[in-house]
Order: C-alpha cells, then sequence, then structure tokens
C-alpha cells in the first residue's frame, strides 16, 4: 500500500479513537475534517460509550457547543446542540455517567441583562462566564440551570470537570491578579459543598483546564509553571496521594510528539488524553505529487492554522505512576 493509502487508514483510525484506542508513541490528530476542521475545535467530551461527542467550535468572539455522532466508519457531520447557540457557550463536560452535562456561558444571570464581563487577566468583551447544568430527561437535555453560588462566585468560572462521584472541578481567578487556580466541590446529598483550591494550585503563574479520572486518581491540566516555558501553557499530570494531591509532573518529556496546549479532557476510561494548540503538521521536501495533494486535501479540512484537537495514548505514563491495572483504563 502506498504512503497516501497508509496515511488514509492511520487517519480513519484516529477518527474514531474513542472507540478503539490507538496505540501509538506519538501525538495524532482527532477527528480530522469534523471536530479539527477548518473552522477550529476544542474541547471535546465523550459519551460513556463513545457512540457521540460534544465539542466547542469558537473563533475567540463567538463559540457555540456542537454534537457529532459515531458513523460506521466515521463521525458525523456535528449539528447544535438543542441549549446552545443564543450565547457564548464552551467547555461541556458529560459526567462519567452521562446523565449531566455542565458547560461555562457568557449568558446573563436574569433575563433582559448583558453578557457576563470577565474579571481576569486577559478578559476579552463579554469574555466572562459561569458554569451551567442540562440534565437528560427522556433523550432530551433539559433547559440550562446555573450552579449555585457557591460555585459561581464570580463573573469568570471555567474548566468544568465531573468526577464519577458527581465532585466538580473547575476554575476560577483570584481577586488580587486575575490568574486562575483549580478548585474541587464535593458533591454531597444532592449539594455542592464549599470549593477548596487544590494544594498544588498556589503557584503566581496559574493553573487552568483541569481534567480529572472519574475516580479521581489523577488530573490533568495545563499552566505556565516551571519547567515549562514563560507564556506557554504546557500539560501537567498530578497523581492522587492519599487525601491531597502529590507534585504536579510535565507531559512534554514523557510522551511522544508536542505535547502541549489548553483545555484538557480525558476519554471515558481514561486511557486517552485531548487538548488543543493550533499546530500544524509538517511536511518533509521534496514531496511527490500524490503527496502533495493530500497535503493540500489536509490543509483545506484540518491542517491549517487553526485550533485543533490532538489526542495520545496515556497508558504508559499512567502505569509509571501505578495506575496501569485501575479499571479506568479498560477502555
Amino acid at each position: 500500500m502506498n504512503a497516501v493509502g497508509n496515511r488514509n487508514l492511520f487517519l480513519l483510525g484516529v477518527a474514531l479513537a474513542c472507540a478503539s484506542v490507538v496505540q501509538a508513541a506519538d501525538v495524532r490528530i482527532f477527528s480530522p475534517g469534523v471536530a479539527s476542521g477548518v473552522a477550529g475545535g476544542l474541547d471535546p467530551t465523550f459519551e460513556p460509550d463513545c457512540s457521540g461527542f460534544y465539542f466547542v467550535r469558537g473563533n475567540g468572539s463567538d463559540a457555540v457547543i456542537l454534537y457529532s455522532r459515531r458513523a460506521a466508519h466515521a463521525w458525523r457531520s456535528p449539528e447544535l446542540v438543542s441549549f446552545s447557540g443564543v450565547w457564548r457557550d464552551i467547555e461541556p463536560a458529560l459526567s462519567p455517567d452521562g446523565k449531566t452535562l455542565i458547560f461555562s456561558s457568557n449568558r446573563p444571570l436574569r433575563p433582559g441583562d448583558p453578557p457576563l464581563e470577565g474579571s481576569y487577566k486577559g478578559a476579552a468583551p463579554q469574555g466572562g462566564g459561569n458554569l451551567w447544568k442540562v440534565t437528560r430527561i427522556g433523550g432530551k437535555w433539559s433547559e440550562p440551570q446555573r450552579l449555585p453560588d457557591l460555585i459561581n462566585a464570580s463573573d469568570s468560572v471555567f474548566s468544568p470537570s465531573i468526577a464519577g462521584d458527581g465532585s466538580l472541578y473547575f476554575m476560577k481567578p483570584d481577586r488580587a491578579g486575575g490568574v486562575f487556580h483549580l478548585y474541587r466541590s464535593q458533591w454531597s446529598h444532592g449539594e455542592y459543598e464549599a470549593p477548596q483550591r487544590l494544594s498544588f494550585s498556589n503557584l503566581e503563574q496559574g493553573d487552568f483546564d483541569p481534567a480529572v479520572a472519574a475516580d479521581e486518581s489523577y488530573l490533568v491540566f495545563s499552566s505556565s509553571r516551571p519547567p515549562g516555558e514563560p507564556g506557554k501553557a504546557a500539560l501537567y499530570l498530578v497523581v492522587r496521594d492519599g487525601d491531597d494531591w502529590g507534585e504536579p509532573v510535565s507531559l512534554a518529556g514523557k510522551l511522544g510528539g508536542e505535547v502541549y496546549g489548553v483545555e484538557a479532557r480525558l476519554s471515558p476510561g481514561g486511557r486517552s488524553l485531548y487538548f488543543t494548540n493550533n499546530r500544524v503538521e509538517p511536511v518533509s521536501y521534496p514531496k511527490s505529487v500524490a503527496v502533495a495533494r493530500e497535503s493540500l486535501r489536509a490543509m483545506e479540512t484540518w491542517n491549517g492554522p487553526q485550533r485543533k484537537i490532538w489526542q495520545v495514548d496515556l497508558t504508559g505514563v499512567l502505569r509509571e505512576y501505578g495506575l496501569g491495572s485501575q479499571r479506568t483504563l479498560t477502555q
């Protein structure tokens, strides 16, 4: 089989990687031409059985939540979800049981009010956010409900991630410098308890975009903390240590390929990590005519300067930290 044919089979495997994890050392594009399309993509969150996924398409000003169903050999063209489209909706997070979805939105607290304005470092106009929840009722999503003020304590609450017991991880900025830190709120008896800042999230560089395993045994997040490059978001892994957390470890040197970016997400089984950056896949010169045509097709469908979703296998790293025998790594 020629190089183009091999690449097409590779991309087909990656397109359905949630359903069948493709073992590979390097970073791979996820859902080329669908979620990772010419209009950009980020924030994938999957149905428990990988029959579909939700994600965001945005350009820095506008943003909506879309849904793509799994077909026989690819992901179908995405559709706008019922609860999104009017406001700037981002960062959907599906609960491990698939019954609840929490997202961040700049929609006003009360009808008739203006969109939320953010109060964090680098906030854009109408760039605020609070966390909202929808639940499945008869196979459809309910109307969004704002989470309580205990969670939405400011106009800049983002990046929800839901643990298996319903506990909520998210980020919000400190009041002094507008730098984000990570928080957890325990779900208990049908209510959220007072959020607690995660013990390791205390540096002036800030941390953002938590993605927690269903059993809370580990968490992936982004930060420009050392040893990362200043101003560039690196991905970090932190492992549960009893009732607390260990020391975050940069994933840049532990996984093949270029592993950096934001909006970390985990597959339902915890084996795959998804993240977003605007890296472009390089080519080698000289090219054959067949490779040139394939390269052009890639540029026209996904391999441009827009934000794209990438995927990498976490199994080896997790086993290094004693997590390889966990049930969460079976998918």
